[in-house]
């Protein structure tokens, strides 16, 4: 027993107590912006929604946009119609150089060409690549979750609107308390 003990004691993986000190959102560098987005499957209703969020190097918030899709898309691929519609959502709001987060491994990867997308994104993985070219600077990356979770919520709330909600140079108020866990707390001083 006091073996048993002695390798459940030092084999024992410690996560930490708090997911938002695991992840952190970080800025990106002036001039840039950073674009977290999210979807999200209503399947009740038929519908989906998408979340986004611009943020600039300070970690402001310059909009933030809740937006519903009558369609009864799966998860993938609302991730991916989501991304498309961020990249002309961006291009429209005048950023030219944008960095795209997303917490969809697929999509991410299917972006970067490190892997052939799904048959059911593959236009719009094109159309996304193309567009995209437009840009003076662009960039994929992928986070977790909890690190577009601003984006989540926005992408959550698309369900009690109709069409869209555009918020702009504010933080909505039902993102305030998620977005100043994600910025380092050397911004948010």
């Amino acid at each position: 027993m006091a073996l048993v003990e002695e390798y459940r004691s030092t084999n024992v993986v410690h996560y930490p107590s708090n997911t938002s000190e695991a992840i952190k959102w970080h800025p990106p560098e002036n001039p840039r912006y950073k674009l977290n987005l999210d979807g999200a499957v209503f399947s009740v209703q038929k519908a989906a929604g998408m979340g986004v969020l611009v943020s600039d190097s300070e970690g402001r918030v310059m909009v933030a946009m809740s937006r519903r899709f009558p369609a009864p898309l799966a998860t993938l691929e609302i991730e991916a119609k989501t991304m498309e519609a961020a990249t002309v959502f961006a291009w429209e709001m005048g950023f030219r150089e944008v960095i795209f987060e997303t917490d969809s491994l697929i999509l991410y990867r299917s972006l970067l060409g490190t892997s052939d997308p799904p048959s059911s994104i593959e236009t719009v993985i094109s159309s996304i690549l193309s567009f995209v070219q437009s840009f003076s600077f662009f960039s994929f990356s992928h986070v977790k979750r909890h690190g577009i979770r601003p984006a989540h919520i926005l992408a959550q709330f698309a369900n009690q609107i109709d069409d869209c909600q555009v918020w702009l140079e504010e933080t909505p108020s039902l993102i305030e308390s998620a977005c100043p866990q994600d910025v380092p707390s050397s911004i948010s001083d």
